[in-house]
């Protein structure tokens, strides 16, 4: 179904769901400063975007930890910019495809394969991960 502007899209959130199969690779890494629990949360929240509030469709081919010193570097952003209680901040890479039409691929070239791709999500103790910035 195309979309046009205007379009109201209903999305449904089955509760309690087993994951879905994803198709994307995700490398953890190494952190002393995070749970692969907090981060499969983070990456939840990365993909609830990506599918659903971006306006352009993409495919996600892999999703990677940055490190513990990128997400503690970005932490002084939000005691700068903030005024919520965010206490942690963690950075996503992301590698994705964008779609081959020229109308569908929005300010991404067409047909391109973007790797690095920045999420940086700050939350605050035992909170949700917040989507606050991405960027390539």
């Amino acid at each position: 179904g195309e979309c046009k502007p205007g379009d109201i899209i209903y999305n449904t959130i089955e509760e309690n769901t087993e994951p879905t199969e994803t198709n994307y690779e995700v490398d953890y890494g190494t952190s002393e400063l995070y749970s692969q629990e907090d981060m499969d949360s983070a990456i939840a929240a990365i993909m609830n975007e990506f599918n659903n509030e971006w306006q352009v469709k993409c495919e996600m081919h892999k999703i990677y930890y940055a490190g513990d010193e990128i997400s503690q570097n970005e932490l002084w952003h939000v005691q700068l910019s903030s005024i919520a209680p965010f206490t942690q901040s963690l950075v996503m890479y992301s590698d994705f495809h964008s779609p081959v039409n020229p109308e569908e691929a929005g300010a991404f070239d067409p047909d391109q394969e973007y790797t690095n791709y920045n999420w940086i999500l700050w939350r605050e103790d035992g909170g949700e991960w917040i989507v606050v910035d991405r960027w390539y």
